[in-house]
């Protein structure tokens, strides 16, 4: 077996048709190198082999798609990162003023007590918070308020993602560049 493996590998580097045969599924496949492909060379294998076709790809071209996919991966996510900044910018959230935490119902104070607390590195229950007064719950929430963290700047982000990708540009570049 592993005789016609390497005949076919062989064949396969001299950018010859190889036809593979699976004894276990009982059907053959015609393998066609990439660089031969042409219209005519389908129309064959599509005579001669009505299953799977087989492609030899080059590692440069493998290289080049995965380093492609991935620069496309890290500037979709720098892109979205970018319209989640602006859109922050644009849609900002009215500021959490003492008049508006004076306005608030206990339904409303708890829930945003306990979604800012974990922020800020404060621990509290919600059976804590209902033995609370209404008057103690606003304390409590202006009192996180004002630990807040500054929001992170977005355009170092956006500088680190431009480097990466133009780094992953030179990589493949790089990396595929034909040696002489």
């Amino acid at each position: 077996m592993f005789s016609r493996v390497k005949k076919a590998i062989k064949a396969f580097r001299e950018r010859r048709f190889v036809i593979i045969f699976s004894e276990n599924e009982g059907e053959a496949d015609l393998a066609i190198p990439a660089q031969e492909i042409v219209a005519e060379s389908i129309i064959f294998a599509a005579r001669v082999a009505s299953g799977l076709l087989c492609l030899a790809l080059p590692r440069a071209f493998i290289i080049k798609g995965t380093l492609a996919i991935i620069g496309i991966w890290i500037v979709g996510w720098v892109i979205e990162k970018l319209i989640k900044a602006v859109d922050r910018v644009i849609h900002k959230p009215p500021a959490l003023t003492d008049e508006i935490i004076e306005g608030l119902g206990r339904e409303d104070l708890i829930p945003m007590i306990l979604y800012k607390a974990p922020r800020v590195e404060y621990e509290v229950s919600p059976e804590e918070l209902e033995a609370m007064s209404d008057d103690g719950l606003r304390a409590l929430l202006m009192e996180l308020r004002d630990r807040q963290a500054e929001e992170i700047e977005w355009w170092p982000l956006a500088i680190i993602g431009g480097v990466a990708v133009l780094g992953v540009g030179a990589a493949a570049i790089a990396l595929t560049a034909r040696r002489e």
